[in-house]
């Protein structure tokens, strides 16, 4: 089982959004908690990054970093077009 941090960033981004949107969101990452490799979930690894992973929920993308064998970082969210500009590699 990962434990998952959320970055401010994300807890922004989760304020503005609407009730069901949070739910299914939480739910995501439980499941991700479990396994973060499970084919249920439309995750994919970023080019270019080591560690670092994509969520797709609907037209948003959430970025997420596997830090070490038990802890998760969720560190940006926005929709699809946004998310990936002015990236530094971590």
């Amino acid at each position: 089982m990962y434990k998952i941090n959320f970055s401010k960033k994300i807890i922004k981004f989760l304020q503005k959004r609407n009730y069901k949107f949070r739910e299914k969101f939480i739910s995501f990452f439980e499941e991700i908690s479990a396994n973060p490799f499970t084919e249920k979930l439309d995750i994919k690894p970023l080019k270019g990054y080591k560690k670092h992973y994509r969520l797709r929920i609907n037209k948003y993308r959430i970025l997420f970093k596997i830090i070490d064998s038990n802890t998760i970082l969720c560190y940006d969210a926005d929709s699809r077009g946004s998310v990936y500009k002015m990236r530094s590699k971590n």
